[in-house]
C-alpha cells in the first residue's frame, strides 16, 4: 500500500493519465477538423447510414439546387428518399411482434417530379434518374426498362445504363441479368 503512495509512482500514473486525456483530446479535435472538411455529398451519403434520411434529404437537395447535377448524385438521392418514404419496421413493447409503422416525414413528391420532369437536369441523366425511381417504387416495367436496355446495348453505351440495370437486376434477384450488365 505504501507503494503506491510513493511520490515516483503517482508521477507516472498522472503522466499516463495525461498522455490518454491529450489522445483522446487530440482525436476528438482531428474527428471535427475532419468532419468539417467532408464533401456535402460525403456528409449526406454518412446522415443516410446513421439513419437520418431526412437530414440526408435536405443535403442532397442543397447539393442538386448548387448543381451540377450527376446521375451518382441523383441516384444517391433517390435511394435515400426510398428509405424517407418506405413504411419502417418497428418492435412491438413486449419485443415479440414486428409491426409496420408509418414513414417518419412526407417527403415532397411533388418537387422531386419537378426535377426528374424539367430541365434542370441533362437528358440522360434526366432518362436514368426516372427510371431508377420506378425501380425503387418497385413500379418500373418492360416499358421502361426498353429504352435503358436500348441505351445501354447501344455502341458506345449510354454511361451507368448498364450500373442500374445490372442494379435492378440485384434487387429482383435476376443473378445472371445483374452479371451481364455488371
Amino acid at each position: 500500500m505504501l507503494r503506491l503512495l510513493h511520490p515516483r509512482r503517482w508521477s507516472l500514473g498522472v503522466l499516463a493519465a495525461a498522455i490518454v486525456l491529450a489522445f483522446v483530446v487530440g482525436g476528438t479535435i482531428a474527428e471535427r477538423v475532419m468532419r468539417s472538411r467532408q464533401s456535402l455529398e460525403d456528409r449526406a451519403h454518412a446522415l443516410t447510414v446513421r439513419g437520418d434520411a431526412q437530414g440526408a434529404e435536405a443535403l442532397y437537395w442543397e447539393l442538386i439546387e448548387r448543381g451540377p447535377v450527376t446521375l451518382p448524385l441523383v441516384v444517391a438521392f433517390l435511394d435515400n428518399h426510398a428509405r424517407l418514404s418506405a413504411p419502417q419496421l418497428e418492435l412491438s413493447e413486449d419485443g415479440e411482434e414486428l409491426k409496420l409503422k408509418a414513414p417518419a416525414a412526407t417527403p415532397d413528391e411533388a418537387r422531386v417530379d419537378a426535377l426528374l420532369d424539367g430541365d434542370r437536369l441533362p437528358a440522360d441523366v434526366a432518362t436514368l434518374a426516372r427510371f431508377w425511381r420506378k425501380v425503387k417504387r418497385m413500379a418500373v416495367t418492360e416499358a421502361d426498362r426498353a429504352p435503358i436496355v436500348a441505351a445501354a446495348d447501344a455502341d458506345p453505351p449510354m454511361p451507368w445504363a448498364n450500373h442500374l440495370l445490372a442494379n435492378e437486376a440485384m434487387m429482383t434477384a435476376r443473378l445472371e441479368d445483374a452479371a451481364v450488365r455488371y
